[in-house]
């Protein structure tokens, strides 16, 4: 089974709270809860992928801070290889065109959202280990 790669960004504020956006009505998993990014396209890098995937979704510049863990996650018949990078924007993100709320959280406070089964283990890897160290 071949593994579709999935780039997502972990984007934090100034107050140390990672961005989290819901899926619109008009997407695949409508309502549910995950970190931006999205798949490889051609032959980029996973970091060209992110950079672009943000500025497309969010209509901002994601400065990588650093990649974080990877995680390979089997979701039915489906296996997914999620690679988190973590890092800022440049300047203020009001809107996305893939979702319809965007919402700053605690890294303990991810958990509770009703979140896309590929980013739960990034959730738990972020309620777990402290980033801002």
């Amino acid at each position: 089974m071949n593994s579709i790669i999935i780039v997502c960004a972990v984007i934090t504020n100034e107050q140390n709270k990672i961005l989290l956006c819901r899926r619109s009505v008009k997407k695949a998993n409508p309502g549910k809860w995950e970190f931006p990014g999205g798949k490889l396209e051609g032959n980029e890098s996973s970091e060209q992928a992110i950079i672009r995937e943000i500025k497309e979704e969010l209509d901002a510049e994601f400065i990588i801070q650093k990649p974080l863990k990877s995680f390979h996650v089997e979701v039915d018949v489906q296996s997914f290889n999620l690679i988190p990078f973590l890092g800022k924007l440049s300047g203020i993100v009001s809107q996305s065109t893939d979702h319809d709320l965007l919402e700053w959280l605690e890294p303990k406070e991810i958990l509770r959202k009703d979140l896309t089964l590929p980013d739960i283990p990034l959730a738990r890897y972020l309620s777990e280990n402290d980033l801002f160290i």
